[in-house]
């Protein structure tokens, strides 16, 4: 219960959204239990019943039909069920149900998965399914269409352009050890620390330096030439602390883009080189900065000052660049994850309703999530095109209102978590294997359902 407490009431910048489970089993002594006819889910061979179905399966495999073929076969049957639960005849939403519960049994065996846990999982839903009364049937089949739709729009996304590199382990654009995780984290930490040590000495030797111009001011001969030997000293150290600052701030955006999940890799080798070009320049001019002496012309330390002034305005905006990409990525995988999370509300929901419970408290937030999820989502494509092209100004403002709209979408996100804890359905939101299944099996029927 913490963990998921936890998980809900913190920020919407989440690693990754736990995925829903489905409702558990009946006990061994239930599933044993003889269904009446309307209970039964009828296999391709005419068998009723869940047990038979089972059974049959298993003599398929022996008789070397595999359950791919099965799940095939099934998925192209129920396409034209889809069509059948447009209607409200109670009859269709249960057989469609039915089915579909059927596909995701032979996709727990051609996964080689526990069957007997699908059996025992998916046999009570059956059986819940079977003691509907028609307005429940009819607002599961409203649900139902609702959660197909919005499969088939989570498919959509991400064949997207700018969703594409999320990929389906955990909807993330690569995977970052553990291990280089931690490590490039105390990278950063170590460089941000460094980073303010030398912003802090800088300051104070800004202000030495002017406190020595000053002192300056009336002074002649060896006197002169000494406080001018001693203000070229600090103008000179004072260069080489701006040149440690830029570096600590590239390498500070360096391990934030190694450590980055939602960036591809060919994006983190792309920004990684044009880091590694910076750096270089900025090395070149420390390096100058570090032979100037009190004995160095002004001309000399003007010029070197000069050249650091011009790598750094050269250097800032693409700092901003890559920093938003950076941010924005973050911000893009969220909005995929938060909309594999859609899915699985949309799931919890025809749970609640196989159960009898109210969910009128509950649909409204999920709408209400899933509108700031859009609107999340319209704004981060436009930033993110206002980036490709450079107007780097231009497209934080566009990613300032994405990450607005992600805070609304987390606040209706705890009032969702409030309202299943008080349901008692918080628990199905935890991983669980058969509800993966069932998930691919949903999309594999969108899929085909979308060729025809």
């Amino acid at each position: 219960m913490k963990r998921l407490l936890s998980l809900f009431v913190i920020a919407i910048f989440l690693v990754s959204l736990v995925p829903s489970a489905l409702a558990e089993g009946y006990s061994e002594g239930d599933s044993n239990k003889n269904n009446d006819h309307r209970g039964n889910i009828v296999s391709d061979e005419g068998n009723n019943g869940l047990d038979n179905a089972v059974t049959t399966s298993d003599e398929n495999k022996g008789k070397g039909i595999d359950n791919k073929k099965l799940v095939t076969k099934r998925l192209k049957r129920l396409k034209k069920e889809i069509r059948k639960i447009r209607g409200v005849k109670a009859e269709d939403i249960r057989n469609f149900q039915k089915e579909m519960l059927m596909v995701a049994i032979d996709k727990c065996k051609e996964k080689g998965i526990d069957v007997e846990k699908c059996e025992r999982t998916l046999k009570r839903r059956v059986e819940l399914v079977k003691k509907l009364k028609e307005k429940d049937l009819k607002r599961l089949n409203r649900i139902s269409k609702k959660k197909l739709e919005k499969i088939k729009g989570f498919m959509e996304l991400r064949k997207e352009k700018e969703f594409r590199k999320f990929k389906k382990n955990g909807f993330k654009a690569r995977i970052v050890a553990k291990e280089k995780y931690k490590l490039a984290l105390e990278r950063y930490n170590k460089a941000k620390k460094t980073y303010l040590d030398i912003k802090e000495r800088y300051v104070k030797k800004s202000k030495a330096i002017r406190k020595l111009k000053n002192e300056l001011k009336g002074l002649t001969g060896d006197e002169y030439k000494e406080k001018e030997g001693e203000i070229k000293e600090k103008v000179s150290e004072f260069l080489v602390d701006v040149s440690d600052m830029i570096l600590k701030h590239l390498e500070m955006v360096k391990e934030r883009v190694e450590s980055n999940e939602d960036l591809s890799e060919e994006e983190v080798s792309e920004i990684l080189e044009k880091i590694k070009e910076e750096i270089a320049k900025v090395e070149k001019v420390k390096e100058e900065a570090l032979s100037l002496t009190s004995e160095s012309s002004k001309e000399e330390i003007r010029e070197v000052a000069k050249e650091l002034k011009e790598v750094w305005l050269d250097l800032k905006p693409k700092v901003k660049r890559a920093v938003g990409r950076v941010v924005n990525a973050r911000i893009g995988g969220i909005i995929v994850r938060s909309k594999h999370l859609e899915n699985r509300l949309n799931r919890i929901l025809e749970r609640m309703v196989e159960e009898g419970k109210d969910i009128s408290e509950l649909e409204p937030l999920i709408e209400k999530f899933n509108g700031f999820l859009d609107e999340a989502k319209e704004n981060y494509k436009k930033a993110r095109e206002l980036f490709n092209d450079g107007l780097v100004r231009e497209g934080h403002e566009y990613m300032k209102e994405a990450h607005k709209a992600l805070k609304e979408a987390n606040k209706a996100l705890k009032e969702i978590f409030k309202e299943l804890k008080n349901e008692n359905m918080e628990e199905e939101l935890e991983e669980d294997e058969v509800s993966e299944v069932e998930e691919e099996a949903e999309e594999e029927l969108v899929e085909e359902a979308e060729e025809e």
